[in-house]
């Protein structure tokens, strides 16, 4: 028998929106097959204190490839008693119109809680929430995992993590900002926040040396009580015996034999500097100088096990060709050299540039060649003027964020094919031949909500692009391509009231096939009255490395405008450069 429902589409887990009072948990399209109705199912979770009895929330619908439908669905859920971390509207079917419908966007419109007061939410995007990260996936090294629960208690099911005006706790709870504890465990926000992921490492070195050490006492001991015992099962003779033995054969060498062997004990105990001084006290006695060889040898093993590498270098110098002491004095100063890069790529992508250096200098050593193939070339950083962006990769090489001057981070996602979906307040959708691009902002620091439509030809080439916006303003572009792909020109008019413009765009090109220069001829639909710009002509001059990549773009715009009392036309020039900044991004998953 078939199933009764199909899942037709599911939303991101955790949409936020910054001051929500809930989290858009999860979500689904449904299908009923026996009716062909549509409907949405949403699970809406109460984050903050104040029992929540009534919600509305805003579905859009939008067909296969993504285009809106018929308009939005407001819904209300009545009657909750909804307390803190307690889930709603999992189990409630939200009817929509369109049987067309293969896809929805969803906000919370408005939260009524059981004290009558009203949350009422501002024209902001909801986003999803970066998922929980365990110490093991976040630290990698299990004992770095098990120290994170060591300092910050056993239940810890994930890291520490701030996002938007929310943190989420060790213990997995989401907490406001103005929460100093946890609602849950009651675990410090600043005690989380302080974590240094050096000082964790240097404690768990410490910790793991002192269970080392505990073992081999512990080790030692028993070995020494089991020695005891069968010293005592094998005296069979009388004491009285025993003692005339004792008397007779006790002489300086059996003091000496006693002494060799407390000082093997104290070697198999890891109580190196003290075993080295007895033997060193034996003199020549035995193999005591074989015996101290042995045990500083053990003592930089141990040295280097336990991140002491500096000790364990000179301690693997100073036995000279003992052993293999050289070959592990040169592997230990690779060590020490290939984990510090380790550590420069854990501290963030300002650190890529010098662990790249040290993974190329290290060489075959591990798998360093392998991390140092894994490297790209990015873009990090732009300048113009007084505004200075960089921007920040992820594994796949693409950028993940972007920072400019003081203003909010714009945070990047894509989805499984690296398609860009979201870049801050725009998102993108992409039909399936890819070849029509749409982008959608909403709220956008720089621009009003707007639309831009691209259209792109059977080479992937951009062909066409259209603006539109709440401006009531449509600007519409459409490229005229030279044989081997490049642009010739490309036309723009824009469209709004009052006025307008139309502008050409011609561009001039290297002998590196790159464009190297820009001409932008703009004339607007404004007649002197206005006082406005009747023209103007900008142009770009483009400078790239030898690479081919863009280094410097220099810009001069020459604006003639309408004097308001007089015909009289004032010329005006501007000149600006924009400077662009490359350098090595530590990408494994990255596709070129």
């Amino acid at each position: 028998m078939s199933e009764r429902y199909s899942k037709l589409f599911a939303l991101s887990e955790n949409l936020y929106s910054a001051g929500a009072p809930v989290v858009i948990a999860a979500g689904a399209l449904q299908k009923d097959n026996q009716t062909g109705k549509i409907f949405a199912q949403l699970k809406i979770r109460n984050i903050q204190d104040k029992a929540i009895k009534a919600a509305t929330v805003k579905i859009t619908p939008f067909d296969t490839v993504g285009k809106p439908l018929g308009g939005t669905v407001d819904y209300q859920y009545l009657d909750l008693s909804a307390g803190r971390d307690t889930d709603f509207g999992q189990k409630t079917p939200v009817m929509l119109k369109e049987a067309a419908t293969r896809s929805f966007a969803v906000s919370v419109l408005e939260v009524i809680f059981s004290d009558n007061s009203i949350w009422t939410a501002p024209d902001e995007a909801w986003e999803p929430l970066s998922a929980p990260v365990t110490p093991e996936k976040a630290f990698t090294d299990g004992e770095l995992a098990k120290q994170y629960r060591v300092k910050y208690g056993t239940d810890c099911t994930c890291v520490f993590k701030k996002e938007k005006d929310l943190w989420r706790c060790a213990c997995g709870a989401v907490n406001h900002d103005s929460e100093r504890n946890c609602h849950s465990c009651q675990r410090e926000l600043a005690a989380l926040a302080a974590l240094n992921v050096e000082e964790l490492k240097a404690d768990r070195d410490r910790r793991l040396a002192a269970e080392q050490k505990k073992a081999a006492e512990e080790k030692a001991a028993a070995e020494a009580q089991a020695k005891k015992t069968k010293k005592i099962a094998m005296i069979v003779a009388p004491i009285v015996v025993v003692a005339i033995v004792a008397a007779v054969i006790i002489s300086g060498n059996m003091q000496k034999s006693t002494a060799y062997n407390a000082a093997v004990a104290l070697a198999e105990a890891g109580q190196y500097d003290e075993a080295v001084a007895a033997f060193t006290e034996l003199g020549n006695y035995k193999d005591s100088a074989e015996q101290i060889n042995e045990i500083t040898y053990n003592q930089a093993v141990a040295l280097l096990e336990s991140g002491n590498y500096d000790e364990a270098i000179s301690t693997f110098t100073d036995l000279g060709n003992y052993k293999d002491s050289a070959e592990q004095a040169t592997n230990a100063g690779l060590e020490k050299e290939y984990v510090y890069a380790i550590a420069l790529l854990e501290k963030g992508q300002e650190y890529h540039e010098e662990a790249r250096k040290i993974f190329e200098m290290v060489g075959g050593y591990k798998d360093a060649n392998k991390y140092f193939n894994s490297f790209v070339v990015r873009m990090t950083s732009e300048q113009s003027d007084d505004t200075v962006c960089t921007y920040i990769y992820n594994e796949n090489g693409e950028i993940s964020r972007m920072n400019c001057n003081n203003a909010a981070a714009v945070e990047y996602d894509y989805n499984e094919a690296g398609d860009l979906i979201r870049m801050g307040n725009t998102t993108y959708t992409y039909s399936p031949d890819k070849r029509t691009v749409t982008q959608t902002s909403k709220g956008s620091v720089y621009l009003d909500n707007y639309t831009i439509v691209n259209e792109y030809n059977e080479q992937g080439l951009l062909i066409s692009s259209t603006r539109s916006g709440s401006d009531a303003g449509t600007t519409t572009c459409t490229y005229e391509l030279n044989r081997d792909g490049t642009v010739a020109q490309k036309a723009e008019i824009r469209t709004q009231l009052p006025g307008g413009y139309q502008a050409v765009t011609t561009y001039e090109y290297g002998s590196n096939g790159l464009v190297s220069k820009e001409i932008k001829s703009t004339t607007y639909n404004y007649d002197q009255n206005h006082g406005h710009s009747p023209s103007s002509v900008q142009t770009l001059d483009y400078s790239y490395d030898s690479d081919g990549r863009l280094i410097l773009a220099e810009s001069n715009h020459t604006s003639y405008t309408y004097s308001q009392w007089s015909t009289d036309v004032k010329e005006s020039t501007y000149h600006y450069t924009h400077q662009y900044t490359y350098g090595w991004v530590y990408a494994p998953n990255a596709k070129e």
